[in-house]
């Protein structure tokens, strides 16, 4: 499942679990210190709430059977990359390091 949270019609973030929807939204509710990325969007759920903006939650179940060569493909997993690479959504960290030539 790849999933995204929205505000103000900005993508601020994109993520993909193998877990339900419930499953992982409640990994962000209850998350614990040894969860620091759980832990870093929840503050920052939290902080767009308390200024009384909405959050929304668009979701890509990711039921189609893909394969390549005898191996099954998650299109989630395969997509979450390239958007967060071209959307650079501010809440993702991955890609924001600085390219190695």
């Amino acid at each position: 499942m790849l999933y995204s949270f929205v505000t103000d019609g900005s993508i601020y973030y994109i993520g993909n679990t193998i877990y339900t929807s419930k499953k992982r939204m409640n990994g962000f509710k209850n998350s614990g210190s040894p969860q620091k990325t759980n832990l870093r969007i929840k503050d920052k759920l939290i902080n767009v709430l308390k200024r009384k903006k909405s959050v929304f939650i668009y979701i890509l179940l990711d039921d189609a059977k893909l394969s390549y060569k005898n191996f099954t493909v998650s299109l989630a997993s395969g997509l979450e990359d390239i958007l967060i690479r071209e959307l650079n959504p501010v809440w993702n960290k991955v890609g924001k390091l600085k390219k190695i030539l």
